[in-house]
Parts: C-alpha cells; structure tokens; sequence
C-alpha cells in the first residue's frame, strides 16, 4: 500500500508546486503588455523569442519564464543561470531557476536546485514560492519533517479558509501520514 502512497503524494505535492508556483511566478510580470505566442522551433535549437539575445537581467527572467511557460526547462536553466549572474541575491529569481533545475535534474543529482532554493531562503525567509519548491525538494528527498515545516510557514501567509490554505493542509496531513509510516516501517526492520 506504501509503494502507491508515495507516488502519489508526490504527484499531489508537484502540483501544488507547480500551479502555486506558476501562479506566484507570474505576479511581478507587467500587465500592460499582451501576451507574445513564441514561434515554433527550429532544429534543436531554442526557439527564438522577442528577447533572444537579452542584455539586462530583466530580460534574461523574461526569456527564462518564456522557456518555463513553453515547457523547456533546460533552455530556462540557462536563461536563468545568465540571469543570477547578474543579479546574485534576487530570491525570485533564484527560485525560478531552482524550479526549472529541479524539473530538469535527475533526482540522483538533486543538490543544484536544493542549493539555489537554499540561497533563496536565506535571502527571503518568508519567500512563498521558494518555501512551496522547499517543502517539494524536501518531500522527494523522504525529508517529511523538513517539509512540513517549510509548507507550515508558506501556511501561515495564506488566508485562513483560502484553496492554497486548504491543499497545503492536505499536504502537511500526508506528509505527517509518511513521516508516521516511515517511523513504522523502520521500527519493524529494527525489530527484525
């Protein structure tokens, strides 16, 4: 019964991940601009976009998100990376290059999008997307504790009865649930 609880506690995590995050992620874009469909690609190589060749950090965030948006996170690595060199303690930043890090990265090499996310923290404390991708590293690490206490901060700055309040309850209540079941499991094969 584990092996199907965790798969999709996983999957219930990186969605509420990914929706809190995309919505988190678009709330400093400019609204006064229509939204740009991206021409398709050619070859392999990244699609080319109205900032293609950008100078500044704010374009180089605006490439990545594009990237991100379309789904290509590898190319987004890459827009963001140029993006932090520039601006190294933006914690908006750092997040958006953790997201697309951790979507791109093989779980057996997880420690570039912990340490950006990291970097965020410390930065912003109080940072809610860099707290959501937190938890969800952490999650994925089997870190249950670590989650909880990152998705019980991001908690304390929804509103009381609002649908981000009620799916991070949900989350922390099944990453109790596995910390409980792992607790379990490991009591019997220390009793073995």
């Amino acid at each position: 019964m584990r092996l199907f609880a965790l798969p999709a506690t996983l999957a219930l995590a990186v969605g509420m991940s990914a929706v809190g995050y995309a919505w988190l992620a678009t709330q400093d874009m400019p609204r006064d601009r229509p939204a740009r469909a991206s021409p398709a690609p050619r070859d392999d190589r990244p699609a080319e976009l109205p900032d293609e060749h950008p100078i500044d950090v704010e374009g180089w965030r605006r490439l990545g998100r594009a990237y991100a948006l379309q789904g290509r996170h590898a190319d987004a690595v890459l827009a963001f990376r140029n993006a932090t060199r520039l601006r190294p303690d933006d914690a908006t930043l750092l997040t958006d290059y953790a997201f697309s890090a951790a979507v791109t990265t093989r779980r057996s090499v997880a420690d570039e999008p912990q340490r950006l996310v990291e970097r965020a923290l410390r930065i912003d404390p109080n940072h809610a997307g860099a707290l959501s991708l937190a938890g969800t590293l952490a999650l994925d690490r089997n870190d249950y504790e670590a989650a909880v206490l990152h998705w019980e901060r991001l908690s304390q700055q929804q509103l009381p009865d609002s649908p981000a309040q009620r799916q991070l309850r949900a989350s922390i209540a099944q990453a109790h649930r596995l910390a409980d079941a792992q607790g379990a499991q490991t009591g019997l094969i220390k009793a073995r």
